[in-house]
């Protein structure tokens, strides 16, 4: 159980005090959008009892287990903030000689401004992109000062950059260098928000082909604090090496969709680092090897919308950015004889779910975000008075439903689950959770099963009431061997028994565990053989399925996590009622403690609702000489009469009801893969197709740039078997040929496509869907070096005689570099799920817009819109 109150201080002493010094969560975005990293390496799971090996020649054999953080604690605002205010100006506190480096940190100030005014920073880089951020003046010390914190990530060009403070029609600037780094050093290339999954750095200033150990821990609260210095400590989660490039730099995606909120650490150790027994890192002559960061975990959306429509009534569903990537690897497909050993080992990561989080209004939150029929989900009820009753009502793919009782813990949450049996169907099930003050829904799907999987129901089985198993997946009438092991703390499984069951013609078996009648009180594991067979990871034997379960005692909570994540997308999908309404509970008998409903029926066909796709690739910095370029085809405008006024009031264009594209020539029904157009200008976006697969296949996508950097997606496909991805070219995409591989569904398919130099405007948004609470990047590509546009920025009010409404938010200049692009970010909010925006863009003193796009929230494009008005698809005909 997390103690609130002390993870506040911590966090706001950390804030505080380390926000020079440490690369936390007020990084800013960067200019050039974050290239997806290569998957690190395979971990080395940290074992304090295990023997010191050889040390290796030119790194530390291992990352220590617990690591002392020695702090010089410093002032948040820089002293020249504070002298002297009389006007509107940006000042800066004092530059290195050299300049500024990759890894360190340093703190801009806004000062003259009225106490809570908005302040805007405009950070310019060596290209002329801009990368905006709205920060609002405060009171520090007496005075009013927006403080803007700069740290520099890998991916910051040297060269000569500017920063701009803008208020009520001042600005002031300051110009400063950006050097090569010195020295070693780790940075977050992209900031985190709430319920991120993803921790994104960068590691740079090594020796080229060098070798480096990175290390998470998890930090906790401070053992000693002054007004001067403060004493932390950090325990070891995870230990792996990473190999530099040519450049001395390595990028690292890390997947934290599972851990608690709370402070963390990413720490560098390069070759020679020494940091002494026991080991102590000495802040901040050492701060460039590490960053600090806090993961926020939010149950449920909360704020006011900044633009969007009017509050609804109706139940509004927050999901977190979808990933590409699994929870914990999935088990992979080997050839095996299928043996019930003896013994077996168990080797498990040392993390369990998330703790359930408190809310003010009745609230439901469910996940993981994916799973099949055979897995089961972990949902948490929120918003009641202490040791209040409350009723759960859930609606089954099948049509059934089923209600079951809960009772809140003092902190007004209800841990419940709720288990995929093979009887209930797939497709969309939703729970709905009613208290006295009101009541909250959520849907998830439940897909059908994909491979073999078993269930032991419930998971924490007590020899008084029992429980059932369950077998899906399986091949049709299969003989499937079972074995039941109990583990002791490390582990080790002891067979207690072995029997064999027949499946059904669905391949499903379901019956009570009579095996489970007279166990030792423990915790057990299932294994089940037959059909085809996975390495499991962390275990060392090699079988069909497996399942956990504890006997009279507490679920192992390692168990409970892994059985939640293999294999499976980590996110919750949360809930809340905004306008919560007083309905008395029905009474209904109160099951047992994880409130689990039994009954089983036999299997309805359901079709499965379409999954909204996950988010796309990014796109990295341009560099790379301009191959021969092509003719591209201008944009076309929708028609009509020039507006009377720049930029007009309300603006309109027909809705695009065009079907998803196909790829050309594909045979009818027959599995199909490919990448339109062949040829991308800067300014414009692929599309990745596939289409008439079996629903729900899987696809994985690797694309390389011609600088060897490699980039990988996944991607499902809905229930007609159709899936896609996009490729944006950014106005600094690297040129060249891209070679692309995509295989899933039985098929590899190879490609290649070209981005070239635009020769018309072009504009275009990344990623033009994405998700509430996830900031887009607009890109303008093929204006004239150093020329200003204006994005006039509208939303959608809704469809009139076949055609979107649009009404004007708000007008932004933007100048382009020397290459004739620029970037500009804006932000959405977790409110705005449907929104549907509309960029036009502007040469000064033309009538008509040059160019145009449209991006969603939370709402699928596929292929529509900027295909339709000729900017990619068309060209490659």
């Amino acid at each position: 159980m997390i103690d609130r109150s002390r993870s506040s201080r911590w966090y706001l002493v950390f804030v505080l005090f380390l926000l020079l010094l440490l690369s936390g969560c007020s990084v800013p975005e960067a200019d050039n959008v974050t290239p997806t990293a290569d998957v690190p390496t395979p971990v080395d799971t940290p074992n304090p009892d295990a023997p010191v090996g050889t040390p290796e020649p030119t790194i530390r054999a291992q990352a220590p287990i617990t690591l002392q953080i020695d702090s010089e604690l410093k002032p948040a605002v820089d002293p020249i903030c504070l002298e002297g205010i009389d006007e509107f100006s940006l000042r800066s506190a004092p530059f290195p000689d050299a300049g500024l480096e990759p890894g360190g940190s340093h703190i801009f100030c806004a000062v003259g401004a009225a106490e809570g005014a908005l302040i805007e920073f405009a950070l310019v880089n060596p290209d002329g992109n801009e990368d905006i951020r709205d920060v609002i003046s405060s009171n520090q010390d007496g005075a009013p000062i927006a403080p803007y914190s700069l740290a520099l990530s890998a991916n910051d060009k040297p060269g000569q950059w500017l920063l701009r403070a803008s208020y009520d029609g001042e600005s002031s600037e300051v110009g400063f260098t950006v050097i090569e780094p010195t020295r070693p050093f780790i940075a977050l290339n992209q900031a985190l928000i709430e319920n991120d999954s993803i921790i994104n750095a960068g590691i740079g200033g090594l020796s080229p082909g060098s070798t480096a150990r990175f290390a998470l821990y998890s930090m906790v609260d401070p053992r000693s604090a002054t007004g001067e210095a403060a004493q932390y400590d950090a325990i070891l989660l995870i230990s792996t090496r990473l190999v530099a490039d040519d450049f001395g730099r390595a990028d690292l995606e890390l997947d934290v969709s599972d851990l608690p909120p709370g402070p963390y650490m990413l720490l560098l150790l390069p070759p020679g680092t020494d940091l002494g027994s026991p080991a102590v890192l000495r802040l901040p002559n050492q701060d460039h090897l590490m960053v600090a960061t806090n993961l926020m975990r939010t149950a449920v959306a909360v704020g006011e919308e900044e633009i969007g429509p009017e509050t609804e009534t109706e139940v509004e569903v927050a999901e977190v950015e979808p990933r590409s990537q699994d929870g914990l690897s999935a088990p992979q497909l080997v050839q095996s004889p299928g043996i019930r050993p003896n013994t077996l080992q168990l080797s498990l990561p040392h993390l369990k779910p998330a703790p359930c989080l408190e809310t003010d209004a009745v609230a439901v939150s469910i996940g993981p975000e994916a799973g099949e029929i055979g897995t089961w989900w972990r949902g948490c009820a929120s918003g009641f008075e202490a040791g209040e009753k409350a009723r759960i009502a859930v609606k089954m793919a099948n049509g059934q439903s089923a209600i079951f009782n809960i009772t809140s813990g003092l902190d007004g949450t209800a841990p419940f689950r709720w288990y995929g049996a093979p009887g209930e169907g797939s497709g969309e099930t939703t729970v709905t959770v009613q208290g006295a003050n009101g009541r909250a829904s959520v849907s998830f799907d439940i897909g059908p099963a994909t491979r073999p999987h078993a269930m032991v129901f419930p998971l924490d089985y007590q020899s008084n009431i029992g429980g059932d198993l369950y077998l899906t997946g399986f091949p049709a009438n299969a003989a499937v061997g079972l074995a039941l092991y109990r583990l002791d703390s490390e582990g080790l499984g002891e067979k207690v028994k072995q029997w064999q069951v027949k499946t059904n013609a669905n391949g499903n078996f379901s019956r009570p565990l009579q095996q489970a009648e007279g166990l030792e009180t423990g915790r057990y594991v299932v294994i089940a053989q037959g059909g085809p067979t996975y390495v499991y990871p962390g275990l060392d034997t090699p079988s069909s399925a497996i399942a956990f379960f504890s006997y009279d005692v507490p679920p192992a909570p390692e168990a409970e996590y892994y059985a939640l994540h293999v294999g499976r997308v980590g996110e919750v999908i949360a809930a809340v009622e905004p306008t919560p309404t007083i309905v008395e509970p029905t009474a209904t008998a109160e099951p047992t403690a994880t409130a689990e409903p039994t009954t089983v029926v036999e299997p309805t066909a359901t079709e499965e609702p379409t999954p909204e796709p996950t988010v796309e690739v990014v796109a990295v910095e341009a560099a790379s000489p301009t191959p021969e370029a092509i003719q591209a085809g201008a944009t076309p405008i929708p028609p009509g009469e020039a507006p009377a006024e720049i930029p007009p009031e309300t603006y309109a264009f027909a809705v695009d009801e065009s079907a998803p594209v196909t790829c050309p020539d594909a045979a009818p029904g027959e599995p199909t893969i490919c990448m339109l157009p062949d040829v991308l200008p800067r300014g414009t976006f692929g599309y990745m197709v596939m289409h008439d697969f079996k629903p729900r296949a899987k696809f994985t996508i690797n694309v390389k740039a011609p600088n060897g950097k490699i980039t990988r997606m996944t991607r499902k496909a809905n229930a007609d078997g159709y899936a896609y991805a996009y490729w944006y070219a950014l106005n600094n995409e690297r040129l060249g040929k891209y070679r692309v591989t995509i295989k899933g569904g039985g098929k590899t398919f190879k490609d290649n496509f070209t981005v070239v130099e635009p020769s018309t405007q072009h504009a275009i948004v990344q990623n033009r869907s994405t998700q509430p609470g996830t900031a887009v990047t607009f890109s303008v590509a093929g204006f004239e070096p150093k020329e200003t546009v204006l994005l006039a920025r509208y939303l959608n009010k809704g469809t009139k005689e076949g055609e979107l409404q649009f009404e004007y938010i708000d007008t932004k200049e933007l100048k382009t570099g020397k290459g004739g692009g620029a970037q500009r970010k804006y932000t959405t909010k977790r409110g705005q799920k449907g929104n549907m925006y509309l960029i036009l863009v502007y040469r000064l003193g033309d009538a008509e817009p040059a160019t145009q796009v449209v991006y969603s929230v939370g709402q699928p494009l596929n292929s529509q819109y900027p295909f339709a008005w000729a900017q990619n698809y068309q060209e490659a005909q």
